[in-house]
């Protein structure tokens, strides 16, 4: 039976042939026709997917000999020579600033540049030909133990964590998954529109009210009312926060006369942004 410590680098090794794995399955099932490595092997479209099945197959014959177990001392420099080759690639492309993705997951959508967590990616499949040709584990035959587990949950974890898109966005709405609602208050705030309408419409009376209705978020701001003959009337800033592909916000504004702020929980503003107490603001007549 092999120590923990071979057990753990096994699990790892054979995870990162399924990584292999899939991204080689991915090459021979859509591939990507705009790659950064298409761009800097400078290879017509028409060859580059010869190219990318035949990549493809060579990936998902050395993935299965290499969680089978089968010849370490030929699929460990195998995968070592993939993963080197991919590596040198891959930081060519960063370098040449080539547009275009890895080609490795066409499914996480379109890059637009290669990012160092593609690169990372790469040198941990350079990393696990190299132990499996120096600690020749010995494939799937040993899943279920505790070692072998550890190691490739952890190996996953990290192929999972370099594999991401960041920021993190819900896939409905991309809208961020931890506090939503303070990062659509700290685009309004920050955008250039918000301080226009506070020097035509006056200033804040109070902190805003939050809603959601669907992928908008809304938020209302008290101004200082306007005093038309006898009659006082209220107003309100309102704010419509849509969030777009790839980190895109699309801000819509308007300011209400006469209407009653909408529904929603209050939020407390940025500390760059203040707040004036109705009794300071002159040249409006306020009511309590």
């Amino acid at each position: 039976m092999p120590g923990p410590w071979a057990l753990q680098l096994s699990g790892a090794v054979c995870c990162s042939g399924g990584v292999l794995a899939v991204a080689g399955a991915a090459k021979i099932w859509r591939g990507e026709a705009d790659s950064a490595i298409r761009h800097v092997l400078r290879i017509r479209p028409a060859r580059w997917r010869l190219l990318e099945c035949a990549a493809g197959t060579v990936e998902c014959a050395t993935a299965a000999a290499v969680c089978l177990g089968a010849a370490p001392v030929v699929t460990g420099p195998v995968m070592a020579a993939l993963g080197t080759v991919f590596t040198v690639l891959l930081v060519r492309a960063r370098r040449s600033r080539a547009p275009g993705g890895c080609g490795c997951l066409p499914w996480r959508g379109a890059a637009d540049r290669i990012t160092w967590r593609a690169i990372a990616r790469a040198g941990c499949v350079l990393a696990a030909g190299v132990a499996d040709l120096g600690a020749a584990p010995a494939g799937l035959r040993q899943a279920g133990h505790a070692g072998f587990d550890l190691g490739a949950l952890m190996a996953a974890l990290a192929y999972t964590l370099l594999s991401m898109q960041l920021p993190v966005r819900t896939p409905r709405c991309h809208r961020s998954p931890w506090f939503p609602a303070r990062h659509a208050l700290r685009a309004v705030t920050g955008n250039a529109m918000f301080g226009s309408f506070l020097d035509s419409h006056g200033p804040l009376l109070s902190g805003p009210r939050y809603q959601r209705e669907g992928c908008t978020d809304q938020f209302s701001f008290i101004l200082p009312a306007e005093t038309a003959g006898s009659a006082v009337r209220p107003r309100e800033l309102l704010f419509d926060v849509v969030h777009g592909p790839g980190g895109a916000v699309a801000l819509r504004a308007a300011v209400r006369d006469g209407a009653r702020p909408v529904a929603g929980r209050p939020m407390k503003l940025p500390a760059t942004v203040r707040i004036r107490p109705a009794s300071k603001v002159t040249g409006h007549e306020t009511t309590t």
